[in-house]
């Protein structure tokens, strides 16, 4: 009801409201017609209607999300409702005479399409929260039984920094169930709560694609396909363009086990709401969508979550995922909740990115710039170290308490984070954090400018402060030296094109295959590498079944179809390159 001036403004046809509080005494727009005064007794209905048969492929209901301009549509079917429906019940052992207690609004999809569907199926009773509220959570657990307790994102935070509560003693909870609980916060609440199980689960958006971590061995995000979802692959995905990679034959590229894949979702043909499909992607005539989800398959046949594709941060030439960053700083115990994102500086005419991670501090502590140092570099690369640590008195969250990056992303750092004792930054030199001010900015922009190579002004022709310095050094020789080593988009390619023509030798490639695949990139850096023989398009992902006829390998350009015409087994002799089209390592 608090949307209908919002949605008569932007729909042009009817608008309805339905349900919330306060429905006598609530005012609405004169076109807006008040279904809770409408009586069905009073209703007539048309000759043409038919109740709906309730087919799998029928419409549910439609769930919207976020605020504003992050308002989300999610179509929900038959299908999808049943699976998640029978998918959540049977992986929690939900029973009857369980009490499941749903401390997330009915409006957020955990809510609807987790923890009231599953009660429903199992016949068990379902308690819906009169608030979310750490204070009052013990005390309406206990009076309902809870069994279960379903969460969202963040929630159990409050629970996990709360002090100890004399109604937590011999509570009845056996599992904590939901969706988006970073893999810190799992620990946590593992370490809290010993005798209860913490079960993560993971719903590709407009997809029946249902994964779970049904053994709850494993803490956070790493899940196993449910029975009944559909079939899922990673592939190969370019950071830089968007799009996915394709061997010579024009199909997508699998990634190998342990290496970061987009994660694509089957589809038994194209549907309305479907609106990332691609067609043709390991076999013809095949349809697939894509989710906009990094995953990794591990050892146990399990997928590891690594980061939504709209977080990774992209630093100098790599893409790095947000949550392993977010992990190092979480491993602090004065840090309540941390979030990393990327920061767009700007010194002498050059843009900068780098890593930052705003936190809030549980009650009563402070940060440990010494402690939090000893993390960073001990799990991190130095590509990904944070340059900035922001401590904030709230972060910004969405309805189902998730960090909005995006909001921290655009301040970048406002005034008030460089006042006294709201943010530090880390000095590359010394290898600590230290505190940033007005003053100490200036540091880290001379050190930004001093150590890290400039992404952005490689195509520039006027050279930025560090080769500059390296030019009135006077060792002209040495500038000249660095020049000719650094890797240009013309070299791999002529590699790739040497090894075309040269099919006998075959001691090399297969030396360069083994090593690559002996020691995989680790989690913190998405490969710059690609398989071998495969090419990237030009044009964005087809939103329909023609994608095949935008497939850059039906072009008539010559010059393409000979550089991807490289033959699987030649492919895995080639080396990375890029030069119109991306050449590289070849998966297994």
């Amino acid at each position: 009801p608090e949307n209908a001036e919002l949605a008569e403004k932007h729909y042009k046809s009817q608008v309805y409201i339905l349900g919330g509080y306060g429905r006598s005494q609530r005012k609405l727009p004169p076109t807006v017609e008040d279904m809770e005064k409408i009586d069905p007794a009073k209703i007539a209905l048309p000759d043409w209607y038919q109740p709906s048969p309730g087919k799998a492929k029928d419409l549910a209901y439609i769930l919207f999300s976020g605020l504003g301009e992050d308002t989300s549509m999610d179509v929900i079917t038959n299908k999808r409702w049943a699976l998640s429906a029978l998918g959540t019940a049977s992986a929690t052992h939900l029973m009857k005479s369980d009490t499941a207690f749903c401390w997330t609004p009915l409006h957020d999809p955990t809510g609807l399409i987790v923890s009231v569907s599953a009660s429903l199926v199992a016949g068990a009773r379902v308690a819906v929260a009169r608030k979310y509220d750490a204070q009052t959570f013990w005390k309406e657990a206990r009076s309902y039984g809870a069994r279960v307790v379903f969460y969202a994102g963040n929630m159990l935070r409050e629970l996990v920094d709360s002090p100890p509560n004399k109604l937590e003693t011999g509570h009845s909870i056996r599992m904590f169930c939901g969706v988006g609980m970073p893999e810190p916060l799992a620990k946590r609440v593992q370490a809290r709560f010993p005798t209860t199980k913490v079960m993560e689960i993971f719903v590709a958006k407009d997809t029946n694609a249902y994964l779970a971590n049904i053994s709850c061995q494993k803490p956070g995000p790493v899940v196993k396909p449910l029975p009944g979802s559909c079939d899922i692959t990673l592939v190969h995905w370019n950071h830089d363009i968007n799009q996915p990679y394709y061997d010579a034959a024009g199909y997508l590229c699998p990634v190998p086990r342990g290496v970061p894949g987009m994660l694509l979702t089957k589809e038994d043909s194209y549907r309305n709401g479907s609106k990332h499909p691609i067609h043709n992607v390991l076999k013809k005539g095949d349809c697939w969508q894509v989710t906009g989800d990094i995953f990794l398959l591990d050892d146990d046949d399990e997928y590891r979550y690594v980061d939504k594709l709209k977080s990774f941060i992209h630093v100098n030439d790599d893409w790095l995922p947000s949550l392993p960053i977010e992990n190092a700083v979480w491993q602090s115990e004065s840090v309540s909740i941390a979030a990393a994102y990327q920061i767009d500086l700007s010194y002498k005419r050059e843009t900068y990115s780098i890593p930052a991670v705003a936190v809030e501090l549980r009650e009563k502590t402070k940060l440990e710039p010494n402690q939090l140092a000893y993390f960073v570099t001990r799990e991190l690369e130095p590509k990904a170290y944070p340059r900035v640590i922001r401590i904030m008195d709230q972060l910004p969250m969405t309805l189902g308490q998730q960090v909005k990056k995006k909001v921290l992303s655009s301040e970048a750092l406002p005034d008030t984070a460089l006042q006294r004792g709201k943010s530090l930054w880390f000095n590359i030199e010394t290898k600590a954090y230290e505190p940033l001010n007005k003053t100490s900015l200036a540091k880290l922009l001379r050190s930004l400018a001093d150590k890290q190579p400039k992404a952005r002004s490689v195509q520039k022709k006027k050279p930025g402060p560090a080769s500059t310095k390296a030019k009135n050094s006077g060792n002209e020789k040495q500038q000249k030296a660095k020049a000719r080593a650094k890797p240009t988009p013309s070299k791999p390619a002529k590699r790739a094109t040497r090894v075309k023509k040269s099919s006998t030798s075959e001691s090399k490639p297969k030396k360069a295959q083994t090593t690559a695949h002996a020691n995989p990139t680790p989690l913190t850096v998405v490969p710059s590498t690609t398989p071998a023989g495969a090419v990237t398009p030009d044009a964005p992902i087809a939103s329909g079944p023609d994608l095949e006829t935008q497939h850059p390998l039906a072009s008539s350009d010559s010059k393409h179809f000979v550089d991807a015409s490289v033959s699987r087994n030649q492919g895995k002799s080639g080396d990375a390159g890029n030069e119109g089209l991306a050449v590289g390592k070849q998966p297994d």
